[in-house]
């Protein structure tokens, strides 16, 4: 390999684009370091590595935070690091194994709380990004105004901006010069995955119906299925319950991240109580069904978490999460979007209301012409940084040669 970045990944969503795209990168010859900060990171490149390790493709290694840091963020949860750890991190990237690297990707960080956000990539990207080409990648599905990405805007730092959707430019307030639309590999990921469910519809249905019967959920009657995650739902959940109010005989089934802690689902299932919707909505029992199986057998998807890892986005049953000035609790609140260039995603009215009532009417399951994909997000993202780093190179280049002009007429 000529050219080497190093990435940085602490959740599930950045942590498979940034293992999807090294694979993209190595085809330029271009060879990826991953650094591994969060705890659900590390599991997910860790089994990464495995599977490459077996086919024999050097293009992919890892560091792993803890090692190379005294404070050991992933063990400790860390959030952000003292100045100290950083400066000694910083100095220990910079000269690990004699490694220079020509570039930096950066993923984004989960959202847990508006307190409570991790900033080590951001301190990381602060202190690296200022002299080598670097690309931050938002892996959202949609804008959370509470994210630090969003309140601190710290993709300024980089080079460029990767964004997966033409509607991410504007939320972000981004730099339009400065932003690419990518598109998201989790779309692409599961549109391979559906692409042999479809063909065997029968056999499918079959073997989701059976989880979910073992589950004790009930399977006679359409569902609509809630894409939840471990933190900020509460609002969508009180909205669907007084939307349901509108639309009979529509399940509501709630899939949770499988990190939430149990007193989060017992917040969310309070809301339920609350407004005495047993009867149509549920939480799926963790590990009861898979998020992915779930997506496909339901009438249509709502998603509202950033930490479903950007999930289950294909299908053409996507829905974000704009509240445009709205009360959060309010059933009209615009939970559907459309952004048709990138994803297929269902939306043709942007009400709660109208969405339960025409998942009732007609399933939005996504048909097989829609699963193929014609350019990944991640080779996508490949192009972005190879064209970063020529460019950096033709500046270089450049310099050189000014340089050795001025010295050859006395000036230099």
């Amino acid at each position: 390999m000529s050219k080497k970045i190093l990435a940085i990944c602490h959740s599930a969503g950045d942590s498979q684009a940034i293992i999807s795209t090294a694979k993209s990168l190595s085809a330029k010859k271009i060879s990826t370091t991953i650094l591994v900060i969060g705890k659900t990171a590390k599991i997910k490149v860790s089994e990464a590595l495995q599977q490459i390790k077996q086919t024999e493709t050097p293009y992919l290694d890892v560091l792993d935070i803890d090692l190379l840091c005294e404070e050991k963020p992933i063990k400790h949860d860390l959030l952000k690091l003292s100045d100290i750890e950083l400066e000694k991190l910083i100095q220990t990237i910079q000269t690990i194994q004699n490694k220079k690297f020509d570039g930096f990707l950066v993923g984004t960080p989960s959202y847990v709380f508006s307190d409570q956000q991790t900033m080590i990539p951001q301190q990381i990207l602060a202190q690296l990004g200022t002299s080598t080409p670097s690309a931050v990648f938002s892996d959202y599905a949609f804008y959370e105004e509470q994210h630090t990405l969003s309140k601190d805007k710290w993709f300024n730092l980089a080079t460029k901006f990767l964004v997966p959707f033409k509607k991410a430019i504007d939320a972000f307030k981004a730099n339009h010069e400065n932003t690419v639309v990518v598109g998201l590999p989790a779309i692409d990921n599961l549109k391979l995955k559906y692409a042999p469910w479809v063909k065997n519809e029968p056999q499918t249905r079959e073997t989701i119906l059976k989880k979910l019967t073992s589950a004790k959920l009930d399977t006679a009657q359409s569902f609509v299925f809630v894409a939840a995650g471990k933190a900020g739902d509460e609002n969508l959940i009180k909205a669907l319950a007084i939307a349901s109010e509108e639309v009979s005989d529509l399940k509501i089934y709630i899939g949770v991240h499988p990190a939430a802690e149990s007193s989060y689902i017992a917040t969310l299932q309070t809301i339920i109580d609350q407004h005495q919707k047993n009867n149509i909505m549920c939480i799926f029992p963790k590990g009861a069904v898979d998020t992915d199986e779930a997506v496909y057998l339901s009438q249509g998807v709502i998603s509202v978490s950033s930490t479903v890892s950007a999930t289950t986005a294909a299908c053409g049953k996507l829905a974000a999460y704009f509240q445009q000035d709205k009360n959060p609790d309010d059933p009209s609140v615009p939970y559907i979007v459309a952004d048709q260039p990138n994803a297929q995603f269902y939306s043709t009215k942007n009400e709660l209301i109208t969405f339960l009532k025409e998942a009732k009417a007609a399933s939005c399951k996504i048909s097989a012409n829609q699963l193929k994909v014609y350019k990944s997000a991640s080779d996508n993202i490949a192009d972005t940084i190879e064209d970063m780093l020529e460019e950096e190179e033709a500046k270089t280049s450049l310099l050189v040669r000014e340089q050795r002009a001025f010295r050859k007429i006395g000036l230099g």
